[in-house]
């Protein structure tokens, strides 16, 4: 790993465990993606910032893909309590611009 993209990663709040973890599992990009955006530190998984914001797992997949994000493997933990404020909050106005769907 470049040490420069090291370095900003940690000072964003990754832990060097995280910053291995994405490396091995190709999920560094999304790592940086996500550290660049939020400061927070990353503590839920797919499903779990699904559950935590109240939307269902596919339709948090498919939220997240029309803000452009690329797919989340499941498993690490990525997402942060803002994650789950915007998925919360796109629900909700998905729900008032479209009606409930169910």
């Amino acid at each position: 790993m470049d040490p420069n993209l090291e370095r900003y990663l940690i000072d964003r709040g990754a832990t060097p465990d995280e910053l291995r973890r994405a490396e091995t599992e190709g999920w560094l990009t999304l790592l940086t993606i996500d550290r660049s955006l939020f400061r927070d530190q990353a503590k839920y998984s797919r499903a779990e910032v699904a559950e935590h914001s109240g939307v269902d797992p596919e339709v948090s997949i498919r939220l997240w893909r029309a803000l452009g994000f690329p797919d989340v493997p499941e498993g690490p933990p990525v997402f942060t309590e803002e994650s789950v404020s915007v998925l919360r909050t796109l629900q909700q106005r998905v729900e008032a611009w479209f009606g409930r769907r169910n």
